[in-house]
């Protein structure tokens, strides 16, 4: 399995920073999403490193796939990161929280969506691996699980190989 953060390559100087790199939702998606996850009585985290679960089969260079569209430079991040997963879906979050809270009846989640988004903050390292493994087998063009951590992350995050494809650009 590959864990990819999709960013905008004019944003890789955040990973040099002592702040790191972390993402924020839309603001548009955010009451949505403090609902959902209130439903599943999880807090929202303004702040996080969200990334996608590819099978190793998949290229992270593939602009095709629908999880491209998050920027046009690939991290591919370590392997050890897996096990400070605190949250998954089985596709976009925000997309699935936006339509999850669109389509509630009253305050009432539909459990199609709820089912979708999963915590692991009190999972194993092992039950993550494990989670993680099973999303990536389950990756499309058109569709692609999300995982997020919360913290920010930095160069000493990046798989050896991606940072040296990289480190010209970063470096300049």
């Amino acid at each position: 399995m590959q864990l990819v953060c999709y960013v905008k390559y004019e944003d890789l100087h955040f990973l040099l920073a002592s702040s790191g790199y972390t993402k924020t939702d839309a603001d548009q998606y955010i009451p949505s999403l403090k609902g959902v996850l209130a439903s599943l009585f999880l807090d929202y985290v303004r702040h996080f490193v969200c990334f996608s679960v590819l099978p190793n089969s998949a290229d992270p260079n593939d602009f095709t796939t629908r999880v491209a569209c998050f920027g046009d430079t690939p991290l591919v991040l370590r392997p050890e990161i897996a096990v400070e997963v605190m949250l998954t879906c089985t596709a976009d979050l925000q997309t699935t929280a936006y339509n999850g809270w669109k389509r509630r009846r009253g305050k009432k989640i539909l459990e199609t969506y709820r089912r979708m988004i999963r915590d692991l903050s009190q999972a194993t390292d092992e039950q993550k691996r494990e989670h993680l493994k099973s999303l990536s087998q389950e990756f499309s063009q058109n569709s692609y699980a999300e995982a997020r951590i919360y913290r920010a992350i930095t160069w000493d995050d990046i798989e050896d190989d991606c940072r040296k494809r990289l480190e010209i650009g970063v470096h300049k």
